[in-house]
């Protein structure tokens, strides 16, 4: 099992991976250091180690309450040595839940772990992680551990989470594609009249674009009220509450 050293300030850390906190509390060294590239509110970090499992420890004291979660990929070895240590002293609290490529819905906390074997792709179908996935919310992150003292333990571990990063981006980017194409597909049987069609046939026109902003009820009393008199023209995908309100709108757009 690795070694593990208290430093002066009481504070455990594997001094195979870490030799910052040797000289600096973990606090200091982190705000130092990494603050800056884990504090944008609204984005799931992926974090490649977990610097001697001091940093989710910081993670979770600075930035619990920004709506940001915390992902953080580890070697076996170390998370093994965090256990014991989170074992021996009852006091600990850097020990985090461990998602496994089993495990497809769960609570989302601020901090969670994953091993070498996960796969990210497994993100989008874990409960919360995937409302990030879908708007492209996610970073990839090194933690001290991977640039402050290179190992190939390390390296490798980047090297392999960087691909399935890279693969996730790729993997969102041909879904969300797909999102849109497939419905796209089916109504083209439905276009038969082009657009050119219609170039002067509401010259002079008043047209009302309709979006699905909070504010859209606003104008339904009006625009019952003047229906008539203007073009209305409304985004796809508030049809289902148009129809609700007894509007038919003239066009239709979509993606």
């Amino acid at each position: 099992m690795l070694e593990l050293k208290e430093n002066a300030y009481g504070e455990k850390y594997l001094p195979a991976y870490n030799d910052a906190f040797s000289r600096l509390p973990a606090d200091a060294v982190f705000k130092q250091y990494l603050h800056g590239f884990l504090a944008d509110p609204h984005v799931l970090y992926i974090v490649i180690g977990t610097d001697s499992g001091l940093l989710p420890s910081y993670v979770e004291d600075n930035f619990a309450d920004i709506g940001s979660k915390y992902l953080f990929v580890e070697l076996p070895e170390v998370l093994d040595a965090i256990a014991h240590r989170s074992i021996d002293n009852a006091e600990a609290s850097d020990f985090y839940p461990l998602i496994t490529n089993a495990q497809v819905s769960m609570e989302l906390p601020t901090v969670q772990m994953v091993d070498s074997n996960f796969y990210l792709t497994r993100l989008c179908e874990l409960g919360g992680y995937s409302d990030f996935i879908v708007r492209f919310q996610f970073k990839l992150v090194k933690s001290l551990a991977v640039v402050e003292k290179p190992s190939p333990e390390y390296d490798a571990l980047f090297q392999k989470f960087q691909q399935q990063f890279l693969d996730l981006e790729v993997h969102e980017h041909v879904g969300a594609s797909k999102h849109y194409m497939v419905p796209w597909l089916k109504d083209i049987s439905e276009l038969l009249v082009p657009l050119e069609k219609f170039k002067s046939f509401y010259q002079g026109k008043t047209v009302v674009l309709l979006g699905g902003a909070p504010s859209l009820p606003l104008i339904f009393d009006w625009l019952k009220q003047h229906r008539n008199d203007v073009v209305v023209m409304a985004a796809v995908r508030i049809a289902g509450r148009l129809h609700k309100e007894g509007i038919v709108p003239d066009f239709f757009v979509g993606v």
